[in-house]
């Protein structure tokens, strides 16, 4: 590849993977949720990269004469398509299949925020892009993919320790699963459901030939709209934005213990086995015309900083 090729590629295939995020300028003052329900959306849909890839391609096409268009689209339409690939591997959620289906795509392969990842990946493509070395951008992309097929064995292996301890308790259970804890892809955040309605949460520091280090967590009910009183109407305000929170959350509502008035998303919580979510909506069931608040609850005293370190190091807590 020529420099000025490798010049080109670089700048459209930068700014086409953060064109994505665009979305986080859909926000409303007086619906909270809206931006929540838009983050990692359309814009993050494998249909939309060929539409998204066509002003970068254009833009960069401007200072760029001797590169053709549909080369400078090329690497405009990769960069695009890796946004939306790499978010898919974290537990958040997104749309990659927008507008044939809203479901959220959470492949669990690598945490939201992971230092071990982007730290060397940025590193790596910045020194290739200096050195106009296309053998180190390889190298960087190689390690990328590792990385996160790394994730997806781990992810497998935490979750064969979730389905062992189901086992252990005699649980049946509709869907387990296993979420990487922030900047580790060694502990692990597991949860699963039972017909009954209970979610069980668990965590299990594991790596590749050490036996399994598991923090056992607690187990709380399934929250349901049949516990408001009074029941909110289907059209109202209140119920769809609940309906959204739930849909948001992929179905793991509960009810915090700290907060009373507070529904919290049970797939994050500052500690992998904590009942305690990260965040949750606060409403008054006899105002259903109003939108929901969203508040955030993330603990980060000097207990819990010594917690999650011993649960890093294998240690007991």
């Amino acid at each position: 590849m020529q420099k000025e090729s490798f010049k080109v590629a670089s700048i459209a295939g930068v700014l086409g993977g953060v064109l994505p995020d665009i979305d986080v300028l859909i926000k409303s003052s007086t619906d909270p949720l809206l931006a929540l329900q838009f983050h990692r959306h359309f814009t993050h849909s494998l249909a939309m990269v060929p539409v998204l890839a066509l002003p970068v391609a254009f833009v960069v096409s401007l200072f760029f004469k001797k590169i053709t268009f549909k080369e400078i689209y090329l690497y405009a339409f990769l960069g695009v398509l890796t946004h939306g690939l790499l978010d898919a591997c974290t537990s958040y959620g997104t749309q990659l299949l927008w507008p044939f289906s809203n479901m959220r795509v959470a492949w669990n392969n690598i945490a939201i925020i992971d230092p071990l990842f982007t730290l060397p990946a940025l590193a790596g493509v910045i020194w290739a892009e200096r050195k106009k070395n296309l053998s180190l951008a390889r190298g960087i992309f190689a390690f990328m993919i590792c990385y996160l097929l790394f994730g997806v064995y781990q992810r497998e292996a935490a979750t064969q320790v979730a389905r062992e301890l189901a086992s252990k308790r005699n649980h049946n259970y509709l869907r387990i699963e296993a979420k990487p804890s922030i900047g580790s892809l060694a502990l692990w955040r597991t949860l699963y459901e039972t017909p009954e309605g209970v979610f069980f949460v668990d965590a299990v520091n594991t790596l590749p030939f050490l036996d399994e280090k598991i923090y056992e967590g607690a187990s709380v009910k399934k929250w349901s709209k049949e516990k408001l009183f009074p029941i909110p109407s289907e059209e109202s305000t209140l119920a769809k934005d609940i309906a959204r929170f739930n849909w948001f959350s992929d179905d793991y509502l509960v009810k915090s213990y700290e907060h009373p008035l507070v529904i919290g998303d049970l797939r994050y919580a500052t500690l992998p086995n904590s009942l305690e979510p990260l965040w949750g909506i606060t409403f008054n069931p006899k105002s259903t015309g109003q939108h929901v608040d969203l508040q955030y609850f993330r603990v980060l005293d000097e207990e819990t900083k010594s917690k999650f370190k011993k649960m890093l190091l294998r240690q007991d807590i």
